[in-house]
């Protein structure tokens, strides 16, 4: 099975971070899928680097902390825009996994199950678009509505969707509750790839 992998934000132990998708990633491969994982970095150009079995594809888009809302925003849209360019690329793909935040590659996911026939798994890292509303990042009622509109597209149309945490969990409920939510706490996938367990039966038991 080839697995397209979306995480903006990729990191691995070596760079520091947030190194979940590191682990989840690595996990498959050691278990015999083929990952494609389709991040971004602040280099000019693209880079395709295999790292212990994932194909890693380096977009060129800059980020950082520093960036002020409509920095942001753009950065978000020209992440969209060349990842929809790679996946065009990528052959014989199975699954979509696409990882917040930001809840913009939610778009990309459900680009690439409309254009061919992808489904995809939605996996929620943090509440977008409630946290940056409740700091005050986000204003405007339309743009607050519209980012909610999203959120339920992106739920709805997600095969399964992945939570962190308990809370997390129970607001996606309150969101879709059709819909099936799971919940994998991030340390069990790093227990789980440090004790060497195979980690085909997280995937399949979700499947």
């Amino acid at each position: 099975m080839k697995i397209i992998y979306i995480h903006q934000y990729f990191k691995t132990p070596q760079e520091g971070g947030a190194i979940r998708s590191y682990y989840l990633a690595k996990g498959l491969v050691d278990d015999g899928f083929e990952v494609e994982m389709i991040t971004a970095h602040n280099e000019s150009t693209y880079r395709n680097v295999s790292i212990e079995g994932i194909n890693v594809h380096y977009l060129p888009v800059p980020y950082d902390n520093g960036m002020g809302f409509v920095q942001r925003v753009l950065a978000y849209i020209k992440f969209i825009q060349k990842s929809k360019k790679e996946i065009k690329k990528i052959q014989n793909a199975d699954l979509v996994y696409a990882t917040s935040t930001p809840l913009t590659v939610g778009i990309i996911a459900l680009w690439a199950k409309r254009k061919f026939n992808l489904p995809y798994y939605f996996e929620v890292r943090d509440l977008w678009p409630t946290a940056p509303i409740q700091v005050g990042v986000v204003k405007g009622a339309f743009f607050k509505k519209w980012l909610y509109s999203l959120e339920a597209k992106i739920y709805k149309g997600a095969e399964k969707i992945i939570a962190l945490s308990p809370g997390m969990r129970d607001w996606i409920k309150e969101v879709v509750p059709e819909k099936p939510v799971y919940m994998i706490l991030t340390w069990l996938i790093v227990s789980s790839f440090q004790k060497r367990l195979k980690i085909q039966s997280w995937l399949t038991s979700i499947a």
